[in-house]
């Protein structure tokens, strides 16, 4: 096929197609092996289950979990940081185009009352 006139999409869709055919054919492969030699695939799978166990798996992740404990704080600084520069900006911003919409006209309900008097309310008797 000539993939110039293919949409990205065609050309991700063939490639994945290309490889689950080739995947079918490896696992396909690899049963007829492991069916000809049992023994000598049960003592592949030892050795791999050997090294898989000797692998550092829990010092790797520790080590990954240190270092991002350690920047954790300088990461939260730096996105509040980022943040207020952000609210100043619009606020920024704001004040160029005229008072926010809050602010140019207050909500009836939330004016100042005398004491004793709720909002909404009529004069206490």
């Amino acid at each position: 096929m000539n993939q110039k006139n293919q949409s990205p999409e065609a050309v991700i869709q063939d490639g994945l197609e290309r490889g689950k055919e080739k995947a079918k054919a490896c696992i396909g492969e690899l049963k007829s092996q492991i069916a000809s030699q049992p023994l000598k695939a049960a003592g592949v799978a030892v050795g791999i289950g050997y090294i898989a166990r000797s692998l550092p798996v829990l010092a790797v992740t520790a080590s990954t979990a240190k270092a991002g404990l350690r920047i954790l704080p300088s990461a939260i600084f730096a996105l509040g940081a980022w943040k207020a520069w952000s609210m100043l900006q619009r606020a920024r911003t704001e004040e160029d185009q005229g008072p926010p919409r809050w602010k140019s006209k207050p909500d009836p309900g939330l004016t100042a009352h005398a004491p004793g008097q709720a909002a909404g309310f009529g004069t206490a008797p």
